[in-house]
């Protein structure tokens, strides 16, 4: 019998979610390729961009944040896209 609520048979969310954990968190991969994305040095270039130098000033929080952005979005190149979500 597949895993229900209300009579919603949500078995596809659970394959996804066990796809996800192991291609994401086990394997250190992304679903989107067999490339990995978290080595060491993207996370230091994140680490370095928000705390060492983060970005105090006096413009609004999403300003701020994609001036942070800026300064690591060409290391990451296409597979990060470090826009701030586009809010109606």
């Amino acid at each position: 019998m597949a895993p229900d609520i209300n009579d919603w048979d949500i078995s596809p969310t659970l394959d996804a979610d066990a796809q996800w954990l192991k291609t994401c968190l086990i394997e250190d991969q992304s679903i989107f390729s067999k490339e990995s994305l978290w080595t060491t040095k993207p996370i230091d270039e994140v680490y370095r961009a928000f705390v060492k130098h983060p970005d105090f000033g006096d413009d609004d929080f999403l300003t701020c944040s994609n001036s942070e952005c800026a300064r690591i979005a060409g290391y990451f190149d296409h597979r990060t896209h470090c826009e701030s979500a586009k809010l109606p």
